[in-house]
């Protein structure tokens, strides 16, 4: 089976959630037996690093990319308003990279175009004219509710009147896609009921898969007297989220155990992440190995409050043995038991509280630490989810 898989961002070196998914994905159908063909594209947000790119996955996977400029501007904006497409989508179009999609389709003849990223819709009637394959679109997410949970909590207001005209733009172009492909390989139970409610195109559950025989994190971290926090510090989600934390629970966590710090790490810092000043708190930025972070923490907070999708640092941080405390959306699509593999707060007194019980307790904490990574290991080996994602592409 051959696999074109067309990606948003270069999924290698895989350095945030998004690129770590779609490199997991190449990982694991190739492991089942495609022969796995990769396009990108590049951003002034997410650039190829072709340095780093090792010689086993060029001749592997062959990855083309093409730069576009896909940062939003203020005209861009006010041109969106006025234009019948959206303009979250438009921004991410390329005349090189649609070349190179039918170049691809010409050459390589896919069985399987795989699309990673609704921001690739634009390309999909090209695709339709010039392939022979099935086309499946991987959900990350659920785009148009993401932006619609950012927008309405946005305090800018002259930013929120710009944005929300893009809205139904968004959700109508994202609803035609999952209408028009052949299969949605969705990472979210509850992402895949939502676009079964909407179309009746075939969708399929494939949670992020995590490559457990290369992160190495083989025994519970010791004690650090530490909280972490990692995540990209550029997602509007994720900022504010943290934010939060640092404003109405740290605190309180400082006053109460003045021996604990509060470490956090995260790449494409904004001015105010790096404006974060409290004390015992360390801002370490972007750091080189995930693993050895998460051995550095006995508690991870992810205090998110929107945003769709799946997690990814949360399953690294079980999959290290670090327990997480997080809000319902944080743990969205993750099928684990509360009180039993992490811990659930909501607010301020919740958070402050679960953390608490787990510093006091190591016990608890090594519990609840050791039933999560049992889980993440027998749920979410990328290995497992590619073969079941290769039979999915077989049954059509």
């Amino acid at each position: 089976m051959k696999v074109l898989q067309i990606c948003n961002k270069p999924p290698f070196p895989p350095n945030d959630g998004g690129t770590i998914a779609m490199n997991n994905v190449t990982k694991g159908l190739f492991a089942a037996g495609a022969n796995v063909k990769v396009l990108a594209l590049a951003t002034p947000k997410h650039p190829f690093l072709v340095g780093e790119i090792p010689t086993w996955y060029k001749e592997r996977h062959h990855p083309e990319v093409s730069f576009v400029e896909s940062l939003p501007t203020f005209w861009g904006v006010l041109k969106g308003i006025f234009s019948s497409e959206s303009y979250h989508i438009s921004r991410f179009y390329s005349e090189e990279f649609e070349a190179k999609i039918v170049e691809q389709l010409k050459t390589f003849n896919p069985d399987i175009v795989l699309l990673e990223s609704l921001f690739l819709a634009n390309y999909l009637e090209t695709i339709k004219k010039y392939s022979k394959g099935m086309l499946i679109y991987r959900a990350h997410n659920i785009e148009h509710i993401l932006w619609v949970k950012r927008v309405n909590k946005e305090k800018n207001p002259l930013k929120k009147m710009l944005l929300k005209p893009l809205l139904p733009k968004l959700k109508k172009e994202e609803i035609e896609l999952w209408d028009e492909v052949n299969g949605i390989a969705a990472i979210t139970y509850t992402d895949a009921d939502h676009i079964r409610d909407v179309v009746d195109t075939k969708v399929d559950v494939f949670p992020f898969g995590f490559d457990f025989r290369n992160f190495k994190c083989d025994a519970l971290p010791q004690p650090t007297n530490s909280l972490i926090y990692i995540g990209a510090l550029d997602w509007e989600p994720n900022i504010e989220g943290l934010l939060w934390f640092v404003e109405n629970c740290w605190p309180s966590i400082r006053e109460k155990y003045p021996d604990w710090t509060f470490k956090i790490a995260g790449r494409n810092a904004v001015p105010k992440v790096l404006s974060i000043e409290a004390d015992g708190i360390e801002f370490l930025g972007e750091i080189p190995d995930a693993a050895e972070f998460y051995k550095q923490g006995s508690i991870m907070v992810v205090p998110l409050f929107s945003g769709s999708g799946m997690r990814v640092k949360i399953i690294e941080s079980m999959a290290c043995g670090t327990p997480v405390v997080t809000t319902s959306q944080g743990i969205e699509g993750i099928d684990l038991t509360k009180d039993e593999s992490y811990l659930l707060a909501e607010g301020q007194n919740q958070f402050i509280d679960a953390i608490s019980s787990l510093i006091e307790d190591e016990k608890k904490r090594n519990l609840i630490a050791e039933n999560a990574r049992k889980f993440v290991e027998q749920q979410y080996d990328c290995y497992k989810t590619g073969n079941r994602m290769y039979q999915f592409f077989k049954s059509f």
